[in-house]
């Protein structure tokens, strides 16, 4: 893998209606029974669904017209609050032990006189998600992967 360029296809002259032949003979040749071609996708289905992402986006990427079918399938996947906050203490650890002056040193707010008070920063994604009354933790506000079924 380490020598395929960004874009470039792996299986290099494999159409799709080929895939599935070459996936055969690659299965038997590492002597592996029983894992089927679409077998990658609920792996990668899942991997996305741990990892939080919009099951609007899982369902983009998998090619599904809406999130019904992602969201019955793979919803047991989604990680809870519990989860998702050891995930931010893990990178918040990580990110202080990389980036220890960024850490120890955020982007000051402008400060409160009159010349600095038409100054705002940007909310930051946390901030954004925290203010957003959505009624799930999926939703995204791409037009293009929204759903017209939520």
């Amino acid at each position: 893998m380490a020598s395929v360029l960004p874009g470039e296809r792996i299986f290099r002259g494999v159409d799709r209606y080929q895939a599935g032949n070459v996936h055969r003979e690659r299965l038997r040749a590492l002597g592996l029974i029983g894992y089927r071609l679409h077998d990658a996708r609920h792996h990668w289905a899942v991997r996305m669904a741990r990892a939080g992402a919009p099951f609007e986006l899982i369902a983009r990427q998998l090619g599904h017209r809406d999130v019904a079918m992602v969201a019955k399938v793979y919803g047991r996947f989604k990680p809870d609050t519990e989860e998702r906050d050891r995930w931010e203490r893990l990178a918040s650890t990580r990110d202080a032990e990389k980036w220890p002056a960024v850490v120890a040193n955020p982007v000051a707010r402008p400060a409160d006189d009159a010349e600095n008070q038409h100054e705002q920063r940007p909310a930051t994604l946390y901030e954004r998600e925290a203010s957003d009354d959505s009624r799930g933790g999926t939703r995204t506000r791409d037009p293009g992967i929204m759903s017209a079924v939520l």
